[in-house]
């Protein structure tokens, strides 16, 4: 593999990569070891890489693997032992904030309790789509899901949180 390709995709990637593992595994340093580790194995494996898929997308799949991974290596669950799922996590800032960017932080943390609620794929398709930034066929290509099923799942999920924002 051509190293100037690599350090391309790194500089590219590797924030985007970060904010998964951070809001995966909920601890700094624990984010930056996953991502150090998901760089390495595309690394290894960006030669395999067919481009069946964007690279964005088979980097995003890696990284969730990779905490999955170090999950069940370390034993770690969440939700009163059932095995981990894809949460959000909101990181603290040490700066004061105004009185309108604390309606908003409210609204979201309400939000936030909507889609914890969620039942697996919607939960995963609210983070993937709102808070990843992946395409609805992106989306559907890593879940393994018709785009159809994904855009209606999107949609119900969007409803509802439409509800506890008091719009609809």
């Amino acid at each position: 593999m051509n190293e100037t390709n690599f350090e391309k995709i790194y500089r590219e990637y590797q924030s985007k990569v970060l904010a998964i593992c951070r809001r995966q595994l909920r601890n700094e340093q624990d984010a930056q070891d996953v991502t150090q580790e998901v760089f390495i194995k595309v690394w290894r494996n960006l030669q395999t890489f067919k481009g069946q898929a964007q690279l964005g997308t088979w980097l995003h799949r890696i990284a969730l693997n990779a905490c999955i991974d170090f999950h069940r290596k370390h034993g770690v669950f969440i939700n009163n032992g059932v095995p981990f799922e894809p949460e959000l996590y909101d990181w603290p800032s040490d700066e004061p904030i105004s009185e309108v960017q604390l309606e908003e932080e409210e609204e979201l943390d309400q939000r936030i309790a909507v889609i914890r609620e969620f039942d697996s794929p919607i939960k995963e398709i609210v983070l993937l789509i709102g808070i990843e930034g992946l395409q609805t066929k992106d989306v559907a290509r890593l879940l393994g899901l018709s785009n159809e099923l994904v855009e209606l799942l999107r949609d119900e999920a969007e409803e509802q949180l439409m509800i506890v924002a008091g719009l609809a």
